[in-house]
């Protein structure tokens, strides 16, 4: 509402004026990056129930502080935001998985945009109506590789038999991370 103006006959007042803004939203994916190259794959399934957090400031200096997870699809959103500047924060899923290379792609909606150490993705300015899909977070999974080394007493040659014992520590069993 704006104030009470008095004009006279013939007056023109063209200074009452009135400006509206759009809510943002922003959101998209995280996923399995299954070969660790940074890059969503048609093979990568999304991981569901992720913790991701927005923080920041909209433009009346307003802090903003939410959180949300992951659809079964691996999608999330933030809606109804003023515009203004935001970082969005990926959790990693848990201690199996590690993050993916940031920026692998000159495609931003198809990369992981989360730092590898911090989990955050760089500052977004949203504007007025903007809805950002492109801000997306990849994991992996490390691959464990291991078998049985023993001396081959005789039996059959390169084959483990039953006289066959294991090498060292723990009976032979090796395993690799």
């Amino acid at each position: 509402m704006s104030p009470v103006v008095n004009l006279a006959g013939g007056d023109n007042n063209t200074t009452i004026d009135a400006g509206y803004y759009k809510l943002a939203q922003i959101g998209n994916f995280v996923w399995e990056d299954r070969n660790a190259n940074g890059v969503q794959d048609a093979f990568e399934p999304g991981i569901e129930g992720v913790t991701v957090n927005l923080t920041g400031t909209d433009v009346f200096g307003v802090p903003v502080n939410k959180t949300t997870t992951t659809d079964a699809s691996g999608l999330y959103e933030f809606t109804n935001l003023v515009p203004g500047t935001y970082t969005v924060t990926f959790v990693r899923p848990g201690s199996a998985y590690k993050s993916s290379p940031s920026n692998s792609s000159p495609d931003d909606a198809a990369d992981s945009d989360a730092d590898p150490v911090s989990g955050s993705a760089a500052p977004e300015l949203l504007v007025s109506g903007e809805d950002n899909r492109t801000i997306d977070a990849g994991f992996y999974r490390c691959s464990n590789v291991g078998d049985y080394v023993w001396v081959d007493q005789g039996g059959i040659k390169d084959v483990q038999d039953a006289g066959d014992v294991g090498m060292s520590g723990s009976k032979g069993r090796i395993v690799f991370y």
